[in-house]
């Protein structure tokens, strides 16, 4: 077992970033539960964890998953610490040594097709990633409905991008004035070179990163955009959506998870997932690689009352517990 997982990793560099000993424990603790479906989060720092996560409610005894950082320790003096969890060693690799600790941390989210093992039946098991700041308020299988309808991947469409109806009058004014491009017809002006509002989106939380320091190389940010917006194969009016990294539902949902981690790992860019999920789906559909259909990115207020705001509390799948 251990040398197929070796002779992988020199094949594939997503695999790679995977340790061996990792995915063999982790493919241990998944056989030992029989988990159909699965919770799990991850987190890399020095010392002990700096929140108190939980599993969502109703999750199968040993099918929620904590994967730690070798210098993360857990908080063994609080009372509720790892309830429900069953942790897991995330180990670096030569291909990982020199990620920052938020791109490292990244690396089970976004692998989770290659990280947690087929089930006997040779079905992909149902994945929930959440971040770790999150207390998740509704049942595993209430988030694994997610995926009805022949959809493999589900993520909820980040709360501001509202399409250009909540966009305020004078942000409107500025960007037809500049740009030429109007807001409610940004998908038929691809001739023009008019952003999707996606890509709109994308630029504008682009910024207020970076005015907020919320990074570890601000450089690498302002160069992806800049070539996310100079690339005439995958035009800034393509971009389709963008998410909320927070909480993402999957099933074998390989053409979507790898584009995205070979965006985010392989491209140079910055440690911020969103834009590299949002280059890699347009990126995707633009070559016919992947079809709408595979996706459901859900708005921020579902009809079936399914609602989630990454930073804020109160909303019915997980409220914000820093």
């Amino acid at each position: 077992f251990f040398q197929v997982l070796f002779m992988a990793s020199h094949t594939d560099p997503l695999r790679a970033l995977l340790h061996p000993t990792t995915r063999h424990e982790t493919a241990q603790a998944v056989f030992a539960a029989n988990c159909t479906a699965l919770a799990y989060t991850s987190v890399d720092v020095v010392g002990e964890l700096p929140h108190d996560p939980l599993p969502p409610p109703l999750t199968p005894p040993g099918c929620a998953f904590l994967f730690l950082g070798e210098e993360t320790t857990r908080p063994a003096h609080k009372a509720a610490a790892g309830a429900g969890w069953t942790y897991l060693v995330h180990r670096r690799t030569a291909s990982s040594a020199s990620l920052s600790r938020r791109a490292f941390s990244r690396i089970p989210k976004l692998l989770p097709h290659l990280l947690f093992p087929r089930l006997a039946s040779g079905r992909h098991p149902t994945t929930v990633f959440l971040d770790s700041k999150l207390r998740p308020t509704a049942p595993l299988r209430a988030l694994e409905r997610f995926l009805a309808g022949g959809a493999n991947f589900a993520a909820f469409r980040h709360p501001k991008l509202c399409e250009g109806r909540c966009l305020s009058v004078a942000w409107r004014l500025w960007r037809a004035a500049w740009t030429g491009c109007s807001v409610a017809g940004v998908g038929r002006e691809e001739g023009r070179g008019c952003p999707s509002p996606a890509f709109d989106w994308m630029e504008r939380e682009a910024s207020a990163v970076l005015r907020s320091g919320r990074l570890d190389d601000p450089a690498r940010l302002v160069a992806q955009v800049a070539r996310y917006r100079a690339d005439p194969a995958v035009p800034p009016s393509s971009y389709p959506t963008y998410i909320d990294g927070g909480l993402l539902v999957q099933r074998g949902a390989r053409e979507v998870m790898d584009a995205w981690a070979k965006e985010y790992f392989l491209s140079g860019g910055a440690d911020r997932d969103q834009p590299s999920f949002a280059r890699a789906v347009a990126a995707s559909a633009a070559t016919g690689r992947l079809a709408a259909s595979e996706l459901n990115i859900r708005t921020s207020f579902e009809a079936d009352g399914s609602t989630f705001r990454h930073w804020n509390r109160g909303w019915s799948t997980a409220i914000l517990a820093r």
